[in-house]
C-alpha cells in the first residue's frame, strides 16, 4: 500500500508536477494497480515456462550490402517547395 509520502517521493524521483486535489486519486489508482499485480503474483501456473521467447532460437540476419534506395531527384519530388535542388523551409528564427 503506497502512503502520500510514497507518491511524493515517487512523483520526486519522475519529476512529475501532481496537484494536491488529484493527489487522493493518483494514489488509489496507483494501488489499485499494485493490488492487481499482486492478484497475479499468487496465481499457481507450474506448467507454462518462465520465459515466453525460447533462447536457443537465434534471429536472421540481413546481408549488409550497399545499395541506392532513392536519388535526389526522386526525393525533390516530394518537395513542396524546391530551388536548386533544395528543399526551401520557411524561416523559423529571427
Amino acid at each position: 500500500m503506497l502512503t502520500k509520502n510514497d507518491l511524493d517521493k515517487i512523483s520526486m524521483l519522475a519529476k512529475l508536477k501532481i496537484p494536491d486535489a488529484k493527489k487522493d486519486s493518483f494514489l488509489d489508482g496507483m494501488n489499485r494497480i499494485f493490488d492487481w499485480i499482486d492478484q497475479l503474483s499468487k496465481i499457481d501456473v507450474p506448467e507454462v515456462d518462465e520465459t515466453a521467447v525460447d533462447i536457443s532460437m537465434s534471429t536472421p540476419e540481413s546481408l549488409d550490402v550497399p545499395a541506392v534506395s532513392n536519388t535526389r531527384d526522386e526525393l525533390m519530388l516530394n518537395a513542396k517547395y524546391a530551388k536548386f535542388g533544395l528543399f526551401c523551409v520557411p524561416k523559423v528564427v529571427e
